[in-house]
């Protein structure tokens, strides 16, 4: 779930609990104790990375349509509401 931009909650799969992904000068940073082990890039910064991707390209989408208005209310205006995205990363097996 983004909660502002260079900050995300990433659900873990195997427990009951979110870390937290930031973005610092170098680079993504990830709470759980596999980045901490590693320093890496992981599961949860790819799950951060693949939403931020998806994000872009929904912008990129809705700018294309710019000109349309949705319930009298024009694209450019929404694209500065507050959106949360949640991500779940399921590993492949």
């Amino acid at each position: 779930m983004r909660m502002e931009d260079g900050f995300y909650k990433v659900a873990s799969q195997s427990r009951d609990m979110r870390y937290d992904v930031t973005l610092v000068s170098t680079g993504w940073k990830c709470s759980c104790l596999d980045y901490y082990y590693r320093t890496m890039r992981y599961k949860h910064i790819i799950a951060v990375e693949i939403s931020q991707r998806l994000r872009d390209k929904v912008r990129k989408n809705v700018l294309l349509n710019a000109s349309r208005s949705i319930m009298g209310m024009d694209l450019i205006s929404m694209l500065n509401l507050t959106v949360t995205e949640t991500v779940y990363f399921e590993p492949a097996v």
